[in-house]
């Protein structure tokens, strides 16, 4: 593991916190990758209320399915945002790092 200085060490919330100052750079982005596998996990209906609107379109998707987008666009923001990220990295830290490779370690969220 990379050492993170404290001074440079704010998470993406501003906070810092556990988690920001016990995270490397690496595993900061081997979370975030695991914390969008997990929204797209969470958002599983919207994307597909949102793929069955633009089935068998092509120039009407922008409108005609903007309701889906913007679903399925929410859902994802709100599993992804910067204070879920924040809150994976102390759960992570505080599970006693486990690898990022074995996902059925790390806490839910």
């Amino acid at each position: 593991m990379s050492w993170v200085s404290p001074l440079n060490s704010k998470d993406k919330a501003g906070g810092t916190g556990l988690g920001a100052q016990l995270v490397s750079k690496l595993e900061e982005e081997g979370m975030i990758t695991l914390m969008k596998e997990r929204a797209l996990g969470h958002c599983k209906q919207e994307q597909k209320d949102y793929y069955e609107c633009v089935k068998g379109r092509l120039v009407s998707v922008a409108w005609a399915c903007r309701g889906q987008a913007a679903g399925m666009s929410d859902c994802l923001s709100l599993h992804t945002s910067d204070e879920v990220l924040a809150d994976l990295k102390q759960r992570w830290a505080a599970a006693g790092k486990p690898s990022i490779k074995d996902r059925t370690k790390i806490p839910d969220f």
